[in-house]
């Protein structure tokens, strides 16, 4: 459910940049999933002679490469979002005050993105948000469908079972998702992904734990808990967001959140491009954001 980020462009003197990426798609955040994503921002801004470097970070617990502790306190949503408070001012110092700094966040990593908006307030020189699920994500037709799944014992069950892909006769199962109907038509560079996410008990334990503290945490606009609408409001001649059609991660709270952001900076696509954007379709939201990304420069 979220994509976070950090683009970073030195001054026009030393014409180079950074971009500091944390990615999570859907929930989990494997930085794999964005490959396509990030090469198509690179290349664009490489060709037209903005010097782009891309470091990727992934979330806490969700790398399959790295295990970590079934500790809900270290893969939790606020660990998240303190990493991601961590990270803006590493930096920050590192690259000094002529570095213009964009966040970008995807799903619930918009939610990450306006969190470290509040936490360094009228900072950053823009803010991509893609998909956002930032308000009353329980309320929303997949929030109702699958909250069940993400309360404790849960987590720990599933993440158990999921040990057991890895021996036969269950290892077929992995290799079998090809021909299902939500999977048959992702490239088979995302099924490699998926294969590796289903089969490594750590991350889907840190994936279920960190969705179930979203379900808690991620409520009205209006709540008193929330910083949500008076940082996007404070902030809204920066934050650009993007909507897909129709997307069952968002549900009817798009309406309330174009309300706290300008409208000429708000696109609700009328195309087919999902909500799991990067699994299939990160050419058209790259072409999106790179648009953004130079009127932010310009500005």
């Amino acid at each position: 459910m979220l994509y976070f980020s950090l683009f970073l462009v030195r001054d026009e003197i030393t014409h180079a940049g950074i971009l500091l990426t944390n990615t999570r798609k859907g929930n989990p955040g494997l930085v794999e999933f964005y490959t396509e994503f990030l090469g198509n921002l690179h290349h664009a801004f490489d060709k037209a002679g903005t010097r782009l470097a891309i470091l990727v970070r992934g979330h806490i617990g969700h790398a399959p490469s790295l295990p970590t502790g079934n500790g809900s306190w270290s893969v939790g949503l606020d660990s998240q979002v303190t990493s991601a408070i961590e990270l803006y001012d590493s930096a920050r110092d590192f690259y000094g005050p002529n570095t213009k700094i964009i966040l970008a966040g995807h799903s619930v990593g918009s939610w990450i993105v306006t969190q470290v908006m509040h936490a360094r307030p009228n900072a950053v020189s823009g803010a991509l948000l893609l998909f956002p699920t930032v308000s009353n994500i329980a309320s929303t037709p997949n929030g109702r469908k699958l909250s069940w799944l993400f309360h404790h014992p849960i987590p720990t069950i599933v993440s158990g079972l999921s040990r057991l892909l890895t021996f036969p006769p269950l290892s077929v199962i992995p290799y079998a998702l090809s021909y299902t109907s939500k999977f048959n038509d992702y490239p088979p560079d995302q099924l490699n992904i998926i294969k590796s996410l289903v089969t490594s008990p750590h991350v889907v334990y840190s994936a279920l734990t960190m969705a179930h503290d979203e379900m808690q945490t991620i409520g009205s606009l209006g709540s008193a808990s929330s910083t949500v609408q008076a940082t996007c409001e404070r902030e809204r001649s920066r934050i650009y967001a993007c909507f897909a059609a129709k997307d069952e991660w968002v549900g009817d709270e798009v309406s309330s959140v174009k309300a706290m952001l300008d409208e000429h900076r708000v696109l609700v696509r009328d195309d087919d491009v999902p909500h799991a954007f990067c699994t299939s379709h990160s050419i058209p939201v790259a072409e999106t954001c790179i648009e953004w990304i130079k009127e932010i420069l310009m500005g």
